[in-house]
């Protein structure tokens, strides 16, 4: 191959970003498919660290509110599996909207519970997955730490410690990839031609195996892109997230400090949770607002890529530039 379509993708995924967000803007289609980002995105409050400080435990009987911190607990659980479902749907829902330009988020959901269903459980295996390869990497490391002492411990603590290190960091980059195809390449695939996910891998696996170099730039593109964005979205982080919430941390480290408030009283711990959890929710929902031209960019980026891959999947038929790189025959690989 002369060329290397991921980075011919770039310009044309731009100005069609352009064209859907600033052209002819529409602050309410803005809004809304902003919000269509926010449900992908998830748990908003990932990120929040607050350090309580030492109280007095005197004050706190732990084993008189057990039962409703469990309950809270299971309660914090379902919600987290809710949104994160509702999440993988909505992924759906916003490839939906970028194509037909149009935001209907409650139909949208509606009928896509099947594929987002489907999304949600091969993303849910890939996690355990990576969980339970982690457990099985440690097990020798446990056995190094009961069985053996002295020099030798300590060595082979060392060698094992950093060859699991390399096994792991191997395994994670592995699954961020398989992770990024699923998103970018799978759900257009499901989205088109309404096969299962692992339907579409199948096929996706065929193409990648035809064009191997291609998918391989498309990674380093992502990456390349990914620091550029990242910036950006490192920038707009700080100021919309850590500030408020650095704020708000040395609020309840002072008030913790001074008489033990939050921890005297759990409906007190409780209200200002959630508190925090709405203040995040808002801070979570600015950010998708302010960094939506972002991730417009990465979906039309992946649809123009595959669609070039993969002709019978392009997204955006009548709509090409005449002046737009040809690309040889022997690129294509027929999907069944």
């Amino acid at each position: 191959m002369s060329e290397w379509i991921a980075f011919d993708c770039v310009g044309k995924s731009v100005e069609k970003t352009i064209d859907l967000l600033f052209k002819s803007f529409n602050l309410k289609f803005w809004l809304k498919l902003a919000l269509v980002v926010f449900l992908i995105n998830g748990s908003v409050g990932n990120s929040l660290n607050l350090r309580f400080y030492e109280f007095d435990s005197g004050n706190f009987d732990l084993m008189q509110y057990l039962p409703i911190l469990i309950v809270i607990t299971l309660l914090l659980v379902l919600i987290v599996v809710f949104f994160t479902f509702i999440g993988n749907v909505a992924v759906f829902v916003f490839l939906d909207s970028v194509l037909k330009k149009s935001v209907k988020l409650v139909d949208g959901l509606h009928e896509n519970l099947g594929r987002g269903l489907k999304l949600f459980l091969f993303m849910i295996c890939l996690s355990l997955i990576f969980i339970v390869f982690t457990g099985i990497l440690f097990i020798p490391l446990i056995l190094i730490l009961q069985l053996l002492s002295g020099g030798l411990k300590f060595a082979l603590i060392l060698v094992y410690g950093f060859i699991a290190f390399i096994i792991l960091f191997t395994a994670l980059i592995f699954l961020s990839v398989v992770g990024l195809f699923t998103v970018d390449f799978v759900v257009p695939l499901m989205y088109s031609k309404g096969e299962g996910i692992l339907d579409s891998w199948k096929s996706l696996l065929k193409v990648i195996k035809k064009n191997q170099g291609q998918f391989v730039m498309y990674v380093i593109a992502r990456i390349l892109l990914g620091i550029a964005t990242g910036i950006l979205s490192a920038i707009s982080g700080f100021i919309l997230v850590f500030i408020p919430f650095f704020i708000i941390g040395i609020i309840v480290a002072v008030i913790s400090e001074s008489g033990n408030l939050l921890f005297s009283n759990p409906a007190i711990l409780v209200s200002s949770g959630m508190i925090i959890f709405l203040i995040a929710m808002v801070l979570g929902y600015l950010m998708s607002i302010i960094l939506l031209p972002i991730y417009v960019f990465y979906r039309y980026f992946s649809l123009i890529f595959i669609g070039k891959i993969i002709p019978e999947l392009e997204f955006f038929k009548g709509e090409k530039e005449a002046d737009e790189p040809k690309v040889k025959k022997e690129l294509y690989v027929e999907v069944e």
